[in-house]
C-alpha cells in the first residue's frame, strides 16, 4: 500500500497545528474579554480582514491600558510587522495592548495599503481600509479594557501612509501618531500635481522617524531607486504638514545631535499641547530602525524605532 495518504494526513495535521498555535497570540489571557470575538478575523463590508492581537503579560481586563495599532508596509504582514518591530515584548514590559492589521493582498501575499495617493491596486481600487482600522478599534474596545483617550497609531511605508490619512481624517480616535519611513504625498505618472491627505481638523501629536540613506523614500523626496513613475514627498515635507496642522512655532525647542547616529528636533509650542518630533537617522535605509534579529544585534546606542516611537506616543491622551 501507497505510504503518499498517510504522509499528505501528516502534513495536514502539522499545518493544523501550526495554525491553533499561531492563534495563541491572539487571544487574550482572560476569558471575560469574549476570546471568540478577538479571533483575528473580522467582516468589513465585503472584506474578510484579518489582524493579529498581543495582549501583554499580567493585562486584567479591569484596567483601562493603551492600544497601539502597528500597521506594516507593503508586501509585508501583521505578523512581519510583529517579528521585526518588537512591539509585542516592548507592550509586555510598558503595559498596552497591540494589534497589527493585515493589509489585502493576493493569497494573503503582496499586501498593502490605500493610503489615498498611494499604493498599488489597494489604491486604484479604492479599498476602503480606514474603515477597517474604525472597526477594528470599536471591536477591541468592546472586548478589551481600551483606554480610549490612549488609542495611538504606528506605520512603517506604505502602512505609514495610511496612518497619515488616518490620523489626519479621524483626529478624534486617536492620540498621536508614529509614521516610519513614510510619504504624506507622492505625484504618479500622468498626474499633474501631488496627492495627499488633507489636514486635520484636530491637532495630532505626531513622529516622523526617517533614515537619510532611504533609497525608497528619499530623505528630500522625490523619485525612488526602485520605481520611476512616482514621486514622493520626503520627511520633511511630513514634519511641514504636521507643524502646519497643529501650528507649531517655527523654531523648535529642541535640536540635538544623537551620539553620530540622527538627528533629534521637536516643536511643542503647538495647538492643544501637541508636538511634532523629527527622528532623523543617519544610516538604515528603508527598513525599521533598529529590526529585532534573533539573536537580538542592537548595541545600547542604536536608533530603535519602536522604543523611540513609544516613548514619544505615550506622553499624550487625546481629551
Amino acid at each position: 500500500m501507497s505510504s503518499r495518504p498517510n504522509s499528505m494526513l501528516l502534513v495536514i495535521c502539522i499545518i493544523c497545528l501550526a495554525g491553533l498555535a499561531g492563534c495563541k497570540s491572539y487571544l487574550p489571557k482572560s476569558t471575560s474579554a469574549a476570546p471568540e470575538a478577538l479571533n483575528g478575523r473580522l467582516t468589513v463590508g465585503s472584506d474578510n480582514r484579518t489582524y493579529r492581537l498581543h495582549i501583554p503579560e499580567g493585562y486584567a481586563n479591569e484596567k483601562p491600558v493603551p492600544l497601539v495599532l502597528a500597521l506594516h508596509g507593503a508586501f509585508s504582514s501583521g505578523r512581519k510587522m510583529e517579528r521585526f518591530s518588537g512591539f509585542s515584548a516592548l507592550a509586555d514590559k510598558e503595559g498596552f495592548i497591540v494589534v497589527y492589521p493585515d493589509g489585502i493582498g493576493l493569497f494573503g501575499l503582496l499586501r498593502h495599503w490605500n493610503a489615498g495617493f498611494c499604493c498599488g491596486r489597494a489604491m486604484t481600487a479604492d479599498w476602503n481600509d480606514t474603515d477597517f482600522l474604525l472597526r477594528l478599534i470599536d471591536v477591541l474596545s468592546e472586548h478589551l479594557a481600551v483606554d480610549p483617550k490612549r488609542i495611538y497609531l504606528v506605520g512603517m511605508s506604505n502602512g505609514g501612509m495610511l496612518a497619515h490619512k488616518f490620523a489626519a481624517e479621524h483626529p478624534q480616535r486617536i492620540a498621536a501618531v508614529a509614521l516610519v519611513a513614510a510619504a504624506v504625498g507622492a505625484r504618479w505618472q500622468g498626474q499633474e500635481e501631488m496627492q495627499g491627505v488633507l489636514p486635520p481638523s484636530l491637532p495630532v501629536p505626531a513622529i516622523i522617524i526617517h533614515a537619510k540613506d532611504d533609497p525608497v523614500i528619499p530623505f528630500e523626496g522625490g523619485r525612488g531607486d526602485n520605481r520611476d513613475d512616482v514621486e514622493y514627498l520626503g520627511p520633511k515635507d511630513a514634519v511641514a504638514f504636521w507643524c502646519n496642522a497643529n501650528q507649531c512655532g517655527e523654531v523648535p525647542v529642541e535640536n540635538i545631535r544623537l551620539q553620530e547616529k540622527g538627528d533629534w528636533i521637536r516643536w511643542d509650542t503647538c495647538m492643544g499641547d501637541a508636538e511634532v518630533a523629527f527622528l532623523a537617522v543617519d544610516k538604515g535605509g528603508h527598513a525599521w530602525p533598529g529590526e529585532q534579529t534573533d539573536p537580538p544585534n542592537l548595541s545600547e546606542d542604536d536608533i530603535s524605532g519602536t522604543e523611540a516611537a513609544w516613548r514619544f506616543l505615550s506622553r499624550f491622551s487625546r481629551e
